[in-house]
């Protein structure tokens, strides 16, 4: 979720009466504001090496170079669900649902990437793949995500 937001574009916010100041400039009432998830999640001042996929950037340990500080300042800025008072409700429920989607998958599935993928063909291993994301909110293009094929694990076909 935080190399592909599932909400590509920002979400939009009007300033309140009497304006804001945000990093010393005054933004007027009644401005759309709002942060890009994109580029927040791949700023290497939040992310380290943000367009590299690290899943032990999110577990305090030395032999990573991660502390439990880097680990809290990075989770500060991960906000897929936005934060706050705008948070989204389904948050729990939609993460839940992920984890047992993606679990199920890969335990009944064999997954690679396609042969004629051309999203990832020359894709160093380690880097981000980067698919065409639309502006949309919650989808991407038909035929612009990873392409992946699926295939039953032979010990589960019954």
């Amino acid at each position: 979720m935080r190399l592909f937001p599932p909400i590509p574009n920002y979400l939009p916010r009007h300033v309140q009466p009497g304006g804001i100041t945000v990093d010393d400039q005054y933004v007027p009432e009644g401005t759309q504001v709002g942060v890009v998830h994109y580029s927040l999640f791949r700023n290497a001042y939040y992310f380290p090496n943000p367009e590299t996929w690290r899943p032990e950037r999110w577990i305090p340990d030395a032999a990573h170079g991660t502390t439990e500080e880097s680990v809290q300042h990075a989770r500060k800025a991960f906000v897929p669900f936005s934060a706050g008072p705008r948070v989204c409700l389904g948050q729990t429920i939609a993460e839940m649902e992920m984890r047992t989607v993606f679990a199920r998958a890969l335990w009944t599935y064999d997954v690679r990437l396609a042969p004629d993928a051309t999203c990832c063909a020359k894709t160093p291993l380690g880097q981000v793949c980067e698919p065409k994301m639309a502006s949309h909110i919650a989808a991407m293009l038909p035929g612009s995500g990873p392409m992946a094929q699926f295939k039953k694990r032979p010990d589960l076909l019954v």
